[in-house]
């Protein structure tokens, strides 16, 4: 499973959404060696609100430390609401909105959606919703889909646990 998203990261177009303009970056050149941390979350989401700031606050104490990289993979009905939102992801990559087909076959591979995007994105059983944070370790390996909760519950003491 987790081969298969650097597969997918591999040829895509990232970008960093806050700032005056997108800057695109090769994924896989600007990803290559690190723990990807894939946020799937959406601006209309209270829970994915919540966790945004305290995801925002990890990456800042661990990011100059540890090879850990954010991608954000949007949930978001329009691309202003993306755009608003990615304002607070400006530190991290994020799918670009347009790309539509990487933020579904990511979706599909953690096999995580909000619940009213579950049909349209065709998760038959969805293993979480959003908020969610993938963790892949530089290999490819899917550590866990609960970063989240693990991020929330330990703070940076979960470095340990996901052996960064």
């Amino acid at each position: 499973m987790g081969s298969t998203i650097l597969k997918l990261l591999r040829d895509a177009e990232l970008v960093r959404v806050g700032g005056a303009a997108p800057f695109l970056s090769s994924g896989f050149d600007a990803l290559k060696g690190k723990t990807l941390l894939l946020y799937f979350s959406a601006s209309w989401c209270p829970p994915c609100r919540r966790f945004t700031p305290v995801l925002k606050e990890f990456y800042e104490a661990v990011a100059t430390k540890h090879p850990v990289e954010v991608v954000w993979v949007s949930s978001d009905d329009s691309q202003m609401e993306w755009g608003e939102y990615g304002k607070i992801m400006a530190a991290y990559y994020a799918v670009p909105f347009e790309n539509r087909d990487l933020r579904t076959r990511l979706k599909q591979e953690v096999g995580v959606c909000a619940s009213k995007e579950q049909a349209s994105v065709g998760i038959q059983e969805r293993k979480r919703g959003i908020p969610t944070l993938a963790v892949v370790k530089p290999d490819g390996t899917l550590l866990t889909i609960e970063g989240d909760e693990e991020i929330t519950r330990s703070g940076i003491a979960v470095l340990h646990k996901w052996d960064l």
